[in-house]
């Protein structure tokens, strides 16, 4: 009888081990992605801004407007992500304010 030790080796495999996992290179396409978050960045602060607790509704209603119509008139989809959450904030502003009619006006356009 044989053992079954002999003959039977594991095998094992002779390919180098892959180098550590390079970063990828900045596309063109990477930094214009970088620029436009660092560019909604100022409208996330404005926003952010308006979420403390001690400014009133009617204090919120410059600065969510001034989001909406910001003069770079941006609208991808960063840009319209973030302006969509002062549409919301400054509509209950608006009602908390008692400017019903302004809530008509800014859903209808």
């Amino acid at each position: 009888m044989s053992n079954s030790n002999d003959g039977d080796a594991m095998e094992v495999d002779a390919t180098p081990p892959p180098e550590a996992e390079a970063q990828p290179k900045p596309t063109e396409e990477t930094l214009e992605e970088d620029e436009e978050e660092e560019k909604v960045s100022d409208l996330v602060e404005l926003l952010e801004s308006t979420e403390d607790d001690t400014l009133s509704a009617e204090a919120q209603i410059p600065i969510l407007s001034s989001i909406l119509t910001e003069p770079e008139k941006r609208y991808g989809p960063k840009a319209t992500s973030v302006k969509e959450r002062p549409i919301y904030a400054l509509a209950r502003s608006y009602c908390a304010s008692e400017r019903h009619d302004d809530v008509v006006d800014l859903l209808t356009g």
